[in-house]
């Protein structure tokens, strides 16, 4: 929680990352948020970046991290979505060795945020959650069609990709949710229908 501990595991959990890729470990990290700016998180961030963790970042608004530069940051990439939408959701994913976490939070890696306002980091434990919450993730990192880059050389900078349909993430995600709430409730109809078959029937 933000003015307690929020900051000191938000650096655990990078350092983590660290360890992992100086081990010969597979290292990656996406993080999600509205603002980058704490100088201590960037200098982390840099860090990791030494070591070869592989650290995509997806940042509507303020970015004061410069990623993509060759010799400085150039296994870390960013990309900022601006859509219809706004986009104020917070997640943060790390691979872990395979033992992949992720959270959600309400803190941006801002000096207020992370000093001075009272912010939560809320782990995500069901399998099925971090799935959807992975998906959701990947979709963004897909845009072609309203992501921009905020790498060097590329600031603003439309993203394009090979794929052969376009890629709109808030349209898509609208589609993924949409899909997973109908099958939900289809099912739920299909148990209730089930529940009301008299036994003699359901025998025969």
């Amino acid at each position: 929680m933000g003015l307690f501990n929020l900051k000191e595991k938000f650096i655990f959990l990078v350092e983590r990352e660290i360890e992992n890729a100086k081990n010969g470990l597979p290292a990656k990290m996406i993080l999600k948020m509205n603002n980058l700016e704490q100088k201590d998180m960037i200098e982390l961030l840099y860090r990791a970046n030494d070591a070869g963790v592989e650290t995509q970042l997806i940042i509507r608004s303020v970015c004061s991290i410069l990623t993509g530069k060759p010799g400085l940051s150039e296994n870390i990439h960013g990309l900022s979505i601006l859509d219809r939408f706004l986009e104020h959701s917070r997640i943060f994913y790390f691979f872990n060795n395979g033992e992949e976490e992720i959270f959600i939070s309400s803190a941006d890696w801002m000096e207020r945020n992370l000093h001075f306002r009272v912010e939560t980091l809320i782990p995500i434990y069901d399998s099925q959650i971090k799935e959807i919450f992975k998906t959701l993730l990947q979709i963004q990192l897909q845009d072609n069609v309203k992501a921009r880059s905020l790498d060097f050389g590329k600031v603003n900078e439309y993203k394009t990709s090979d794929y052969d349909l376009a890629v709109r993430s808030q349209v898509e995600t609208y589609y993924y949710i949409k899909r997973m709430t109908e099958t939900f409730y289809a099912k739920k109809v299909e148990e209730k229908k089930k529940s009301r078959t008299p036994k003699s029937q359901s025998n025969n």
